[in-house]
């Protein structure tokens, strides 16, 4: 079994009136990921950031993440490409 070498961060915004916000970033650990989320998100939900294990992310949001990326960043998997890099920003609002 191989050491991890992606980071699975997190962030899961909410607010009355302005819904649900969850943005996901899976990246390899040769990155700077909590900076690259924060490039793509900015610094108002970027101080929301959660550094999870790939357990818990997957727990939480692998329901909202596509089979195809869950395969490609399983360590034990032949599916692993060298570079990996999957963002993906979620929001609905039902007022």
């Amino acid at each position: 079994m191989n050491e991890e070498i992606n980071h699975y961060l997190a962030i899961d915004y909410c607010a009355t009136g302005e819904g649900r916000t969850i943005y996901l970033l899976i990246a390899r650990s040769y990155t700077d990921p909590e900076r690259e989320m924060k490039e793509k998100v900015g610094d108002y939900f970027g101080i929301g950031i959660e550094n999870l294990t790939r357990e818990i992310f997957f727990e939480r949001y692998g329901h909202l993440v596509p089979e195809v990326v869950k395969q490609m960043s399983d360590k034990d998997s032949n599916a692993q490409p060298f570079n990996f890099n999957f963002f993906q920003e979620f929001h609905f609002n039902y007022s």
